[in-house]
């Protein structure tokens, strides 16, 4: 589980972390990556799970949604 973890990272440290998550996926590996960041869930998720006031509102695969679909959610 990962948690806004490019917050405090440099882009090259950022481009790392997602080589390391690639690696892992492409193992088999689960990897829950939370951030509010859009960019970077298009970039290295195969689904998304949306959360508003902690509540859930969807999830849906990365190739079914625009962002301003995902926005909207």
């Amino acid at each position: 589980v990962l948690d806004e973890p490019t917050a405090v990272l440099t882009k090259r440290e950022i481009d790392k972390l997602f080589e390391i998550i690639a690696e892992l996926k492409a193992k088999g590996v689960c990897v829950i990556y939370i951030s509010h960041r859009i960019e970077e869930v298009f970039e290295i998720c195969d689904r998304i799970t949306i959360l508003k006031d902690g509540a859930k509102v969807g999830t849906v695969n990365v190739g079914d949604v625009s962002r301003e679909q995902l926005v909207r959610m």
